[in-house]
């Protein structure tokens, strides 16, 4: 949970003057000013220009436009944050701002969802910062339906598959619910586990099988484990959970199931051998396809 002597690290690229761009920057920003009144904390607005991107010839008048561009920003936000002007890879720079003092209760930051090279935001600097914070990173994505903006007592979905990074998910989202006095939903969907089972028998060309007998066995054994997690949450933080089992893959599930809450807290990796790449191929899919600001909690993230 966020310190009183931390802060809010709101990362913006103010180079993206394209309609996609200016919109994901307003979210961002709606999202890292309500995070900040929710969790009382203040914020800096972080603006990295590479430095590939430096004229030597024109060096200051570059940085002086930069800076002009970031402080237009500021001036639409109330309170005004600090302007955290920096130099050098955009993930660098906000990990090394995340450990410096102030510390970084929170990372708030956008992402279009592309690879390699083609965007100075995109995916790959999301999952840079993810896989090295210290601290909760919240994401905008490019499916992202609302403003940004975090309602007062925000509902909060938690994707979990009973594993130790989701079970840290499912426990930082019942501190936040207590805090807020707001609700947690668990959903653990079935289908994931379905399709591993499936995919085992028929490599193993172990037929006839019984898959709905596999499937029954499956989902008591879900049951009993969302309940025994729900109950342990209810008893260290005194929050209402409400659990959901869903059939589907968690790729098709969780984006659906997320329409109906204000936020989406997940970890970072699958406890199936099939979905257990470092930074899971389903926490990647919901930072692309959520219709909701997604909260990861980082590998390195210490309770």
């Amino acid at each position: 949970m966020a310190k009183r002597n931390e802060r809010i690290l709101l990362a913006i690229d103010t180079k993206d003057t394209s309609t996609e761009g200016s919109k994901l920057i307003e979210r961002v920003e709606n999202c890292g000013q309500s995070l900040s009144k929710l969790l009382d904390l203040p914020v800096g607005y972080v603006a990295v220009t590479g430095l590939s991107e430096l004229d030597t010839n024109h060096a200051d008048k570059i940085i002086a436009e930069r800076r002009r561009k970031a402080e237009a920003r500021l001036a639409r936000l109330n309170p005004s944050p600090e302007l955290l002007l920096r130099f050098g890879t955009p993930a660098g720079e906000i990990l090394s701002l995340i450990s410096a003092k102030p510390r970084a209760g929170f990372v708030v930051m956008g992402t279009r969802g592309q690879t390699g090279l083609k965007h100075i935001w995109d995916g790959s600097v999301a999952e840079e910062v993810i896989r090295h914070s210290s601290c909760p990173v919240a994401v905008i994505g490019p499916c992202v339906e609302t403003d940004g903006e975090i309602p007062k007592k925000p509902s909060i979905l938690v994707a979990t598959d009973f594993g130790a990074p989701a079970r840290s998910a499912a426990r930082y989202a019942a501190q936040l619910a207590q805090r807020w006095n707001s609700r947690v939903t668990l959903l653990f969907c079935l289908g994931d586990e379905l399709r591993a089972v499936q995919e085992a028998v028929f490599n193993s060309g172990l037929v006839p099988y019984d898959f709905k007998m596999s499937e029954a066995e499956l989902r008591a054994e879900a049951e009993r484990d969302i309940a025994k997690l729900a109950a342990q949450l209810s008893r260290q933080s005194e929050v209402n959970i409400v659990t959901e089992i869903r059939r589907g893959l968690s790729a098709d599930e969780i984006p659906q199931a997320a329409k109906s809450h204000d936020l989406l807290v997940i970890g970072t990796r699958g406890r199936h051998r099939l979905v257990s790449a470092f930074f899971g191929s389903t926490a990647r899919s919901m930072l692309i396809s959520s219709p909701r600001p997604v909260i990861v909690i980082p590998p390195k993230m210490k309770f």
